[in-house]
């Protein structure tokens, strides 16, 4: 007997092994094998092991034909070994080859062929008589796919069949019959025959070592090799999830989805014996049994599974999950106090789960709990939106909410910065390896995911110690402090969410949600579809971004009405409508001005009151150290963008585009200069040639940083698009963006190639401006970058908060020159005068309105950050 046998054969451990995610399966196969195996075909056995692990990485990176090929292949030379030698090691081999090809022939919708090779895996382990386990396993993935074809009553008759052989099975295994009882369980519940499946769910409950009361628990030794494996399953499976979160996926209605098809409801997928039977008894509408089931039996299992532990991968991620599937049944029959408790519980485990990973694993692996997060926050706010919560119910939800916003994107910015500002030549190498990588991929090379994997391990473990892991207060105690820091403003945040229908168990659309907080008084209200207020997002950014046709042109556009009413008009009609406001925007929401908005008066509300701008509300918190002294303030204006870099091509930096002379950024970065320096402030000019990015990347914390030149967003210029078919046969497109790239700025050389004349927005999270008071971006779009939902803009504003800037100053569209020189000129005299960032911004652009009433010319530049 194999050495392989004889373990998954002593304890067990090939039914868990089936059960779980196969590259998964072939992780931890190479790492039982030794480098020199106790058999024949050791070698062969390690080379299987990678084959099969690059086929799964092949179809989890959209290209699931290639996998097929590659296993059909690998699954001809396995059968040519068996028939060589049939009771060989090899027999195990082919069994695992032919599952490998049925899960991805079930994936590619195939049924019929997936059929056939398990039938092939089963008659090879006909010829494996100890193989008793796997052939039951075998059986089991049979009924599997005929509860998927839709054929429940064939697969209650094969479940049967499997229990028939534990009955007549060695003791030790009759302890893994929960899996045949639970299989037959699901299978009656979809045939509709409640009772056969109530029977059989709860025989699967009292069997299974995990879910089972303490006193009905299998061995201690099993029920830890269980744990063990399922931790190790888990960051597969992580892996595997994180993938596709990293690869936006839209199918043809636009909505996103996972990498294997699955949809937006990929954290409510959980199985189980526990949640099968709570959706029987949602089913039943039968809610005293479903608060007996989440009490007794589900309360005792989680008490269990919490103690188990397993970092972030293990157990907690499934209870996770079940909390949450335990939760939206309950909202479902109206039990919403237990329903908010298990929301909470799930986001709970999911805060701890995102501080054990954050700074442990690569990114690769963080988009699966973070995702999570989000799906768990929409439930939430479903769940209160439902049952019409007054303000003081709202108050914890709604901190949850905000303070998780943008936290991903926040994250990896600051992993990059650390990343960027290290000393150590070897994360030097890494990055730079990582970086080549991509640009080969990104050059329509092969998929090198396994290698860029490997490279970001390398790197994590040697910059991860350094970072601060992602950290939740009370939701009720977090929205307590924003308010203390608001010093009288009013909070309005504006989040997307996708809106969960409990009696109908699935999510719908997306949609916004917007809440006010001003004068200790809370309003909180669901502003509609997403689709039509980004609709209106887009009229009034058009609106507002289009030159007049006349300079004094003063007619407010109609969308500013419309889009106030859509968004303000269902907060601020109590608290908050007058004075100071602070906006936590989200989606295509964030590029709106709100002082540009027109209130029923006809007036903009920057008549009304001063606005400014937070990318989350994380950043009103009082900053935990210190900062640094500043030093002396640094103006970069009208770089030379034909001066030829050493060892650059010609043709563009970016996508190929070119920029043109700024003769009045000369103007204004000399006025800018005299302004600081009249304040008696100590400032460095750079002009021309000498305003490049590497100045800019030497820079130390000066006070202030004034930036004039080209900026740009290249809404497509870093991804790749590609079609894939999803598991239903659909047509999917999936797109790769690589972040931090999708905006930049124009230094000197940027017209030369590919040198150092574009400092993209990933570059500028890297630059020192730890004690920056003001940061001014006075160039077009550099408000703009990729929109990912609920994480904010990947932008070059994003990018300077990161880099440590207090305040900035960017701007929305592309700006005319003269008046921005005049609007600049102002703010730096109020500024000089010793007004906040904000307030200065706001009187310039008071100022500017008298003269050019119209939007376009006043209202581009936002300030965003503290007071």
């Amino acid at each position: 007997m194999t050495r392989m046998t004889t373990l998954a054969g002593g304890a067990g451990l090939a039914l868990l092994l089936a059960a779980a995610p196969v590259h998964a399966q072939l992780d931890l196969l190479r790492a039982l094998l030794p480098q020199s195996a106790p058999f024949a075909g050791g070698q062969h056995m390690r080379r299987h092991a990678d084959e099969l692990a690059a086929i799964h990485r092949e179809a989890a990176q959209g290209s699931p034909d290639a996998a097929l090929r590659r296993a059909e292949a690998l699954l001809a030379g396995e059968r040519a070994l068996v028939a060589s030698a049939p009771r060989s090691p090899f027999v195990a081999l082919l069994m695992e080859t032919a599952l490998t090809a049925a899960g991805l022939h079930e994936r590619s919708g195939n049924a019929e062929r997936a059929r056939a090779l398990l039938q092939t895996a089963l008659d090879a382990g006909a010829a494996m008589p100890e193989a008793v386990i796997q052939r039951l396993d075998l059986y089991g993935r049979i009924a599997a796919l005929q509860v998927k074809t839709g054929a429940y009553r064939e697969a209650m008759q094969t479940y049967r069949t499997v229990l028939g052989a534990y009955d007549s099975a060695p003791p030790f295994m009759r302890a893994l019959r929960a899996s045949a009882y639970a299989g037959l369980g699901k299978a009656a519940l979809e045939a509709g025959e409640d009772d056969v499946a109530e029977t059989n769910l709860r025989l699967a409950i009292a069997h299974d070592p995990a879910a089972a009361p303490a006193g009905q628990r299998a061995a201690p030794s099993f029920a830890e090799a269980e744990a063990t494996l399922r931790a190790a399953f888990g960051r597969a499976g992580e892996l595997a999830a994180s993938i596709a979160g990293q690869r936006a996926i839209t199918d043809q209605n636009g909505e996103l989805v996972g990498a294997d098809g699955a949809s937006p409801s990929g954290l409510l997928e959980v199985q189980g014996p526990l949640t099968d039977l709570a959706r029987l008894y949602h089913r039943r509408r039968d809610a005293a049994s479903l608060r007996r089931l989440y009490q007794t039996e589900f309360g005792a299992y989680a008490a269990r599974s919490a103690r188990a532990g397993n970092g972030g991968f293990g157990p907690p991620a499934l209870l996770e999950q079940q909390y949450a599937r335990f939760g939206a049944y309950l909202a479902g029959l109206g039990e919403q106090a237990l329903a908010e408790e298990a929301l909470g519980q799930a986001l709970r485990l999911n805060g701890q789960r995102l501080a054990v990973t954050a700074r442990d694993v690569p990114p690769e692996l963080l988009a699966a709990p973070f995702a999570a997060r989000r799906q768990l926050l929409d439930l939430l706010v479903s769940l209160h939106l439902a049952q019409g919560s007054g303000a003081q119910a709202w108050r914890a939800p709604l901190g949850e909410l905000v303070q998780s916003k943008g936290l991903k994107t926040e994250f990896l910015g600051r992993r990059s910065r650390a990343i960027g500002l290290s000393t150590d030549p070897e994360v030097r190498r890494l990055a730079g390896a990582i970086e080549a990588v991509e640009a080969a991929q990104a050059a329509g090379g092969p998929d090198r995911f396994g290698e860029r994997l490997g490279l970001a391990q390398a790197l994590q473990a040697r910059v991860g110690k350094s970072l601060a892991a992602p950290d939740f207060l009370d939701g009720a105690v977090f929205l307590e402090r924003i308010e203390q820091a608001l010093q009288g403003d009013a909070y309005v945040s504006v989040t997307a969410f996708t809106r969960f229908d409990f009696a109908g168990q699935r999510f719908g659309a997306r949609h916004y949600l917007g809440a006010a907080l001003a004068n200790g008084k809370l309003k909180v209200a669901d502003l509609g579809p997403a689709a039509a207020i980004d609709a209106l997002a887009a009229r009034l950014r058009a609106d507002l971004s289009r030159r007049p046709s006349a300079p004094n042109a003063g007619a407010v556009p109609a969308s500013a009405r419309a889009a106030h009413d859509a968004l303000l008009e269902p907060l601020l009609d109590g608290p908050g409508r007058k004075g100071g406001h602070v906006a936590d925007l989200d989606g295509a929401v964030s590029l709106l001005p709100f002082e540009a908005l027109a209130s029923a008066s006809g007036r903009y509300l920057i008549e009304e009151g001063g606005w400014r701008y937070v990318s989350s509300a994380r950043a009103l918190l009082p900053e935990a150290a210190p900062r640094p002294a500043p030093g002396r303030s640094l103006v970069l204006a009208a770089p030379d963008y034909d001066l030829e870099v050493s060892g650059a091509g010609r043709g563009g930096a970016s996508g190929g585009r070119r920029f043109g002379a700024l003769p009045q950024a000369l103007a204004e970065g000399n006025a800018v200069a005299g302004a600081l320096r009249a304040g008696g402030a100590e400032v460095a000019l750079y002009t021309g040639a000498q305003a490049s990015a590497r100045v800019l990347a030497q820079a130390r914390s000066p006070r202030i940083l004034h930036i004039a030149t080209h900026g740009f967003f290249a809404a497509a210029a870093e991804s790749r698009r590609e079609q894939v078919t999803g598991s239903d046969g659909r047509p999917y497109v999936v797109e790769s963006v690589t972040a931090g790239r999708s905006s930049g700025l124009a230094l000197a050389g940027a017209n030369a190639g590919p040198g150092e004349g574009v400092l993209y927005a990933a570059q500028l999270r890297q630059v020192d401006l730890a004690g920056t008071e003001v940061a001014v971006l006075s160039a077009c779009d550099t408000a703009l970058g990729a929109i990912r939902p609920d994480e904010g803009v990947d932008s070059l504003r994003q990018a300077l908060e990161i880099a440590g800037a207090r305040t900035m100053v960017t701007s929305l569209w592309s700006v005319a020159d003269a008046e921005t020189g005049a609007l600049m000129a102002d703010f730096y005299a109020r500024l000089g005068a010793g007004a906040g960032t904000p307030a200065a911004l706001r009187d310039a652009k008071l100022r500017l309105k008298l003269r050019r009433p119209h939007p376009f010319y006043w209202a581009a530049f936002v300030a965003t950050g503290m007071p």
